[in-house]
């Protein structure tokens, strides 16, 4: 294994650079992940990179990890050698995480979970959340403003509430194609037409039932 690797850091307002740092050693309670992808946070980061210097932390960034564990800590005895997990870590090429108790930050994948999807899993809890506690029931209309990456998630997630129909919006027209290929079955461009009047057109007047912003 190697004994230097590369990690994103911020350098100053504006200035994202790869450094070389340590590769981690696993403690009693960890594991090591070689990463293999790394989810990119456009909200913070790029927030970080040209607005606002205190958005993210300065000494690693990125939260999302997923990879294949290369060395266990002593006491770890559920995870083996190879496993592919994701991590909740910043962007490097190896990261050390907890695996047990109550700081754990591996979760281990299931074989039909790719290691590029497996890095949407924190925004994915929390579309599934986030569904769970709004005030939804059957024959409802569900507007979702916004596909972005998180909007796109909860209108996933919003179908097992089982509301009569789910009407997504979004003013680019990338997002809203991106949309259609995630299974929104009524998507409306809001560069293209009157979101207020398509949706009465779509409720015959009623309009929505629950709007998510």
């Amino acid at each position: 294994m190697p004994t230097m690797m590369r990690l994103e850091k911020l350098e100053g307002f504006g200035n994202v650079q790869m450094v070389e740092s340590e590769v981690p050693t696993a403690g009693p309670d960890d594991v090591v992940v070689e990463v293999k992808r790394s989810l990119i946070s456009r909200g913070s980061e790029l927030f970080a990179r040209y607005v606002k210097e205190i958005a993210v932390s300065p000494d690693r960034m990125g939260y999302s990890d997923a990879g294949d564990v290369i060395e266990i800590g002593t006491n770890v005895t559920d995870i083996a050698l190879g496993t592919r997990v994701m991590a909740s870590a910043p962007h490097a090429q190896f990261v050390r995480r907890p695996a047990i108790g109550d700081d754990e930050r591996i979760f281990v994948l299931p074989d039909s979970l790719s290691h590029d999807a497996a890095t949407f899993l924190p925004l994915a809890n929390g579309g599934v959340a986030w569904s769970r506690a709004t005030p939804i029931g059957p024959g409802d209309t569900v507007v979702v403003l916004g596909q972005g990456l998180v909007g796109n998630l909860y209108a996933q997630a919003v179908r097992e509430r089982n509301p009569d129909r789910v009407i997504v919006i979004d003013a680019t027209k990338l997002r809203c194609e991106i949309a259609e290929k995630s299974g929104a079955e009524i998507v409306l461009n809001a560069a293209e037409v009157d979101t207020v009047e398509a949706v009465r057109e779509l409720t015959d007047g009623k309009g929505a039932d629950v709007v998510v912003e």
